[in-house]
């Protein structure tokens, strides 16, 4: 490939944004090294790891082995280049293939596609790149950090979160028994936690909407509700029978 199609807006797209945003504009280059060097020596819109692909960009781009596998490691976590092909030490970068010049893309086209037609297609992936933006903007804000998607993932992955909210219930709970509610918040995760039959989701990303505080007081509440007029040492002492 002798070149490829740079659009002067290229750093608003929003999947480069979170790029910059995140690792700053030196990842923004870095970013156009890997694409140059896939439509250099690449086939296909691939670098093979037999040659030698990273070791050029530590050589080029002047960062680290670690700097350059964490950036790597985000660029495929947003989708700018294959996640399952850099498992495999491939680079993959398959936006390359709307990037390419003409004579490349005339060398490669496929059936029907003609010079005539090329304005059509381009329509078409304009359209395509929309609908992928629209979907990366919220893709970003269902995992920005304070997102209640962001919040879920983390309280059910984590022990630590687990056993941090524990103790803020504790605090404001005072005159609930430990026991009980350990009980309850080891309940309440392995019941949303339960995978579908895919295995692919577990049961609380089925929700449309799902805020760890409201659902949690929720639980609490209806468990307090049905053990109402108990006393506390009536409640754990039913505990220890189930």
């Amino acid at each position: 490939m002798k070149w490829f199609k740079h659009e002067t807006d290229a750093h608003t797209n929003l999947k480069l944004q979170c790029v910059i945003d995140t690792h700053g504009a030196e990842a923004f280059g870095f970013y156009w090294i890997c694409v140059e060097l896939v439509g250099l020596q690449g086939e296909n819109f691939r670098l093979k790891s037999e040659k030698n692909w990273k070791n050029y960009l530590k050589k080029f781009s002047g960062l680290s082995i670690e700097k350059i596998e964490t950036l790597l490691t985000f660029f495929s976590d947003t989708k700018l280049i294959d996640k399952k092909a850099l498992f495999k030490g491939i680079l993959y970068i398959p936006k390359l293939e709307e990037r390419q010049d003409e004579y490349t893309k005339k060398v490669r086209r496929v059936s029907g596609h003609s010079p005539d037609n090329i304005p059509l297609e381009e329509n078409r992936r304009d359209k395509k790149r929309i609908e992928e933006n629209r979907r990366d903007k919220k893709r970003i804000e269902e995992t920005a950090i304070d997102s209640p998607k962001s919040q879920a993932l983390k309280f059910f992955s984590n022990l630590t979160t687990q056993e941090e909210v524990l103790n803020n219930l504790l605090i404001a709970k005072s005159n609930v028994p430990e026991e009980w509610l350990r009980k309850e918040i080891n309940k309440f995760v392995n019941y949303w936690t339960e995978p579908n039959k895919s295995g692919t989701k577990q049961k609380w990303e089925l929700e449309k909407t799902f805020e760890i505080s409201r659902r949690l007081a929720k639980w609490l509440n209806n468990s307090q509700e049905w053990n109402k007029g108990r006393s506390p040492t009536e409640i754990t002492s039913r505990m220890a029978q189930v």
